[in-house]
């Protein structure tokens, strides 16, 4: 039998017997005495600072000090339901990156939080389970360490450093050039609406006629009204609308579900299972619902054509490709990735957003078609 899981069994019958007030027992003795093994051995390689602040760590442990107590409490433990599929345990990120113990005038221990996986593989069912656990270590122990250490544990885990943040790691997340062409982009979007609403609504209020349509075009006042209006045009495809809006939500309606399967779930072998239920074709095969959206710009388009055609007026070549190319532009992306990716990373949990979030990304472009009738 591997040691990984003489480990497992040593970890679950610890836990039940192990308490935090009087002498250790179960599972943190066993802890302690993993952490006196690293700290004794002075050839594996971990730092002197390190290896000095797991034996401060290791007093604390044993005297119960609170400090101590937090960081050993934010630490993954080996969670319940593996078998069905939560292979993800976060431990407590804020509750380690708070800790800050002050040794001496000179030398205090923060909490580090780092989140890191190791696989096991389970050959009875011929599969390979993917562990994803948080550790919080001192701050003065690098990745390499905290690898080094879960070693002594049987468990070769790897820890990317942009996956480790400390309390003061927050006070180096400073915008860039990205973020800030995102803020100046946006603001200066804001401005101009702000600035042709007001004057929207200064017509408004005096009754004065508009000089240049131009000055009320990203007015709110003005588009909301053409939003909301409900109006019969005879030069409409309404059957189009319902199939848009069919579509939309049959969209929606995908995405709720499918964006589970990128995060930590309790059942998460239980995905093939429903993927292969009859009952879920319908959620399954929404991505054919973007399909309609294509096929609706293509008959739009030659409807647009066909309609200026009838009426005997100019087709002027180069402003249909203008006018497609702007209304195509992928602006959501840009959208997306300065006022989401970018500054959403800087103020959110940043271990857990390159770790569920940034990575989710990375599986395909975001496509985003905006399809309407235009007989100007």
């Amino acid at each position: 039998m591997r040691f990984e899981y003489v480990f497992v069994v040593i970890f679950v019958s610890g836990v039940l017997n192990s308490k935090v007030s009087g002498e250790p027992s179960g599972y943190l003795k066993y802890v302690l005495d993993i952490l006196g093994d690293v700290v004794q051995n002075e050839t594996n390689g971990i730092g002197i600072k390190c290896r000095r602040h797991l034996d401060y760590y290791q007093t604390g442990l044993e005297t119960n000090r609170f400090w101590a107590l937090q960081m050993f409490d934010a630490t993954s433990k080996l969670p319940s339901g593996i078998g069905t599929g939560n292979t993800a345990d976060l431990g407590s990120f804020e509750e380690c990156i708070e800790v800050n113990q002050r040794i001496d005038s000179s030398n205090s221990l923060r909490g580090r939080y780092c989140f890191g996986e190791t696989s096991m593989n389970l050959k009875e069912i011929n599969a390979t389970i993917t562990l994803k656990l948080a550790s919080c270590l001192p701050d003065s122990c690098s990745t390499a360490d905290a690898s080094t250490i879960y070693k002594y544990f049987g468990l070769n885990i790897s820890f990317p450093e942009n996956l480790c943040q400390t309390f003061a790691d927050r006070d180096k997340l400073r915008f860039g050039i990205s973020e800030y062409c995102g803020v100046v982009f946006f603001g200066i979007f804001a401005l101009v609406i702000a600035a042709s609403t007001t004057y929207d609504i200064y017509l408004y209020t005096t009754e004065s006629q508009v000089k240049h349509q131009a000055l009320v075009a990203f007015s709110i006042l003005k588009n909301g009204k053409k939003l909301i209006a409900i109006e019969n045009n005879a030069k409409q495809i309404t059957c189009m609308n319902g199939i848009r809006v069919i579509s939309t939500m049959w969209i929606i309606l995908d995405h709720r579900y499918s964006v589970q399967f990128y995060f930590p779930l309790w059942n998460n072998f239980y995905k093939e299972t429903w993927t292969r239920s009859a009952g879920n074709m319908f959620m399954i095969n929404a991505q054919m619902a973007v399909d309609t959206f294509f096929l609706l710009s293509g008959i739009l388009v030659t409807y647009v054509y066909l309609w200026s055609a009838e009426k005997s007026t100019s087709f002027h070549i180069f402003k249909f490709y203008l006018h497609r190319f702007l209304r195509c532009l992928d602006a959501n992306r840009s959208c997306l990735r300065h006022a989401v990716f970018q500054i959403n990373s800087r103020f959110g949990r940043r271990n857990r957003f390159h770790s569920h979030v940034a990575q989710t990304i990375r599986i395909g472009p975001t496509l985003v078609e905006h399809d309407s009738l235009t007989t100007d």
